[in-house]
C-alpha cells in the first residue's frame, strides 16, 4: 500500500517542530550538555523552557513531545520506534520507509525529506562516536536504545543515504523460551544446555535474518554464574549475565589512527579471565584468534553467516586464511577439528525461523568429521543417529 501523501503533508503543514524551533532547541541542549543519549525527561524540560521563554505561556505536551522526537528521537520515525513489535526499519529513499514485523516487510506511510534524513543519521552516527563522510561512506553505530544503525553514502550508493536500523526487540532470555516460540523442541534444548554448561565449542550459522544473534544470545544465558567477555563490532548481545564484560570495534580517527579491530577484541579477552569468549559475528580474519582461542582451553561461542551447517564449517576453515599469507588450510582443519564441538544451523522462511540442523565437530583424517544429532527434514526436528559426547551427559 503506498503511502498517504495528502495525510501527511497536512501533518507536516500544522507541525510545532519547525526548522528555526528545532535548531533553537538543540542550541539550547548544546548549552547545557545534553545529546541524543540523554535522559528524556532533561530534553523535555529543556524544549519547555525553550517555549515557555518564547511565548511566555505553558507549552503543549503534544508539541514538547513532538519537538523531543525530533531533537532525540526520529521525528517522524518514532512511530515506528515506540512499536515494540518493530524488527527493522530501512529506506534506500526518504519518501519510501520500510519496516519489518515478524520477517514480514511492510511499506509505511512515513515520509522524511532527504535533508531531515540525512541529519538524523549522522547526528546519530556522531553520538555513536563513528564516521561518515567521504572516507569513509559507511558506518555501523549501535543507538542509545541498544538498536544498530548501518548505512552508506554516496558515492557508494547510486543517489540516497542507503539505511537500515535493526531494533533491539524483546529476545528469548534462554533455551525454553526458544522452545515456547517453536524454534526447537524440547529434546534438542536440554542437549543444547547439557553441551554448553560442559564448556563446549558451539557456533551458530545461518543466513541474514535467521535469528543467529537470539540463538546465540539463549545458548550463553543457559550456562549462569560464568564470566564471559563478548567481542562484537556494533554491540547486539543482550546476556542476563551478571559478570559480563562487553566489548566493541572503533573505526579509525581521520589520522587513520586508532582503530580497534575485532581480533584486537578477541585477543585482549584472553587477558580478561573469561569462562566464555563470545564473538557476536565472524567474518573476517578474526576467525583465526576465535579457533586460537578455542584450542588454549578457553570455551567460545559465535556467529557465522553460512547455508548449512557443513557450509558453516567450511567457511570456518577458509576465514582464518585471510589472516596471514602463512597460515596453511590444512593446519586450520585439523585445529578446527579438534576445538569445535557444536554447530547449530538456523533457517529462515518468510515468516518462520527454526533451528534446522545440530551436528557435532570431531577431528577427521586432513578435515573434520561432522554427525547428526538432530535434522529438520520439513516435519520439525528429529533426532540424529549420532550419539552426544560423553561429557554431555548429565
Amino acid at each position: 500500500m503506498a503511502p498517504d501523501r495528502s495525510r501527511l503533508a497536512t501533518v507536516d503543514a500544522r507541525s510545532g517542530a519547525s526548522p528555526r524551533l528545532v535548531d533553537t532547541c538543540r542550541r539550547e541542549m548544546v548549552r547545557r550538555g545534553l545529546a541524543m543519549s540523554s535522559p528524556v525527561e532533561q530534553v523535555s524540560t529543556c524544549v519547555a523552557d525553550v517555549l515557555l521563554a518564547g511565548t511566555g505561556t505553558a507549552p503543549r505536551p503534544d508539541v514538547v513531545a513532538e519537538l523531543v522526537a525530533h531533537l532525540v528521537g526520529w521525528g517522524p520515525l518514532q512511530e515506528l520506534f515506540d512499536r515494540p513489535e518493530v524488527e527493522e526499519i530501512w529506506w534506500n529513499d526518504p519518501s519510501r520507509i520500510y519496516y519489518a514485523v515478524a520477517g514480514v516487510t511492510r511499506l509505511s506511510n512515513v515520509l522524511l525529506t532527504r535533508a531531515d534524513a540525512e541529519a538524523m543519521v549522522q547526528r546519530a552516527v556522531s553520538e555513536a562516536g563513528r564516521r561518515l563522510d567521504n572516507g569513509r561512506p559507511y558506518a555501523d553505530a549501535d543507538l542509545p536504545d541498544g538498536s544498530r544503525l548501518h548505512v552508506v553514502i554516496p558515492p557508494i550508493t547510486a543517489d540516497h543515504w542507503a539505511v537500515n536500523i535493526r531494533r533491539y526487540v524483546v529476545r528469548p532470555t534462554g533455551l525454553e523460551d526458544l522452545v515456547a516460540q517453536r524454534m526447537l523442541t524440547t529434546q534438542a534444548a536440554d542437549l543444547l544446555a547439557r553441551a554448553v554448561a560442559a564448556d563446549a565449542n558451539v557456533v551458530v550459522s545461518g543466513s541474514t535474518h535467521s535469528g543467529k544473534t537470539t540463538v546465540l544470545n539463549a545458548l550463553v544465558a543457559s550456562a549462569p554464574g560464568r564470566r564471559v567477555v563478548t567481542c562484537e563490532e556494533v554491540r547486539e548481545l543482550r546476556l542476563p549475565v551478571a559478570d559480563w564484560v562487553a566489548l566493541q570495534t572503533r573505526d579509525a580517527g581521520l589520522e587513520g589512527t586508532g582503530a580497534v579491530r575485532l581480533r584486537d577484541l578477541v585477543r585482549e579477552s584472553l587477558r580478561m579471565r573469561p569462562d566464555r569468549v563470545v564473538v557476536g559475528e565472524v567474518r573476517g580474519p578474526e576467525a583465526l584468534d576465535l579457533l586460537l582461542s578455542m584450542n588454549c582451553g578457553i570455551p567460545a561461542a559465535a556467529t557465522v553467516h553460512a547455508n548449512s551447517a557443513q557450509d558453516a564449517i567450511d567457511r570456518l576453515i577458509g576465514l582464518p586464511l585471510l589472516a596471514a599469507p602463512n597460515i596453511a588450510s590444512d593446519f586450520v582443519a585439523r585445529t578446527l577439528g579438534s576445538c569445535l564441538d557444536l554447530v547449530v544451523h538456523l533457517a529462515a522462511a518468510s515468516d518462520t525461523r527454526r533451528v534446522a540442523q545440530i551436528v557435532t565437530v570431531a577431528a577427521g583424517a586432513g578435515r573434520p568429521v561432522v554427525g547428526t544429532l538432530f535434522e529438520d527434514h520439513g516435519n520439525g526436528l528429529v533426532r540424529g543417529s549420532t550419539p552426544e559426547p560423553a561429557s554431555w551427559v548429565a
